[in-house]
């Protein structure tokens, strides 16, 4: 069964593992760059939360909130990024969802923090979930299939659950028709409605 998008923004949303997000945005960023991007150790990361395996310059900035204020995650890794790389292309991703005018305020916050060369690329959980839903259309698993089993499990028990409801009372309503249809046009019945059915 495919997942839906809307379902992985949801899961995103109520994420709580940096970790996890930041195996998820990797997985995802792997198959939109073509090239393997791979997490970064938890501790001494060097404002790194991912990078290409190829060295070829793609860095990855993960969050779990919105924002690339100053004191943020966000910003305190750009700002470590620029001092142990040359970075060509860095995604910023947030497991929340963002609007198109938070998108173009973050990609220029975090084009302040980097070289003006640098290529930004900001994703919230909206963007997110729609890459993985369309990147996937081939029957491949997508990244949250992987990652968030558990949670769509959930989901789809409850799709299953709600499928089920609703067959049975459509059944339902079904078997009371087909009674009272019987009932009204058996031959006792017939001749008290036979002027409504002629």
């Amino acid at each position: 069964m495919p997942v839906p998008a809307p379902v992985i923004r949801e899961v995103l949303q109520y994420e709580t593992s940096s970790h996890r997000f930041e195996e998820y945005a990797t997985a995802l960023l792997s198959a939109v760059e073509g090239v393997p991007v791979v997490a970064t150790s938890r501790s001494w990361d060097l404002g790194r939360d991912g990078r290409d395996a190829r060295g070829s310059g793609i860095f990855v900035a993960c969050s779990l909130d919105e924002k690339i204020a100053k004191g943020s995650k966000v910003a305190h890794d750009l700002g470590r990024l620029q001092e142990w790389a040359k970075p060509k292309k860095v995604y910023v991703c947030s497991s929340q969802p963002i609007s198109e005018l938070q998108v173009e305020k973050l990609t220029t916050q975090a084009r302040e923090l980097l070289p003006k060369s640098t290529e930004v690329v900001v994703h919230g959980g909206i963007q997110l979930a729609d890459l993985d839903s369309k990147l996937h259309v081939d029957g491949s698993k997508f990244a949250a299939e992987c990652l968030y089993p558990a949670e769509l499990d959930d989901w789809k028990k409850f799709v299953l659950e709600r499928e089920d409801a609703a067959l049975q009372d459509s059944a339902m309503r079904l078997a009371l028709v087909a009674i009272v249809v019987s009932h009204a046009l058996s031959p006792p019945a017939r001749h008290g409605i036979s002027p409504c059915l002629t």
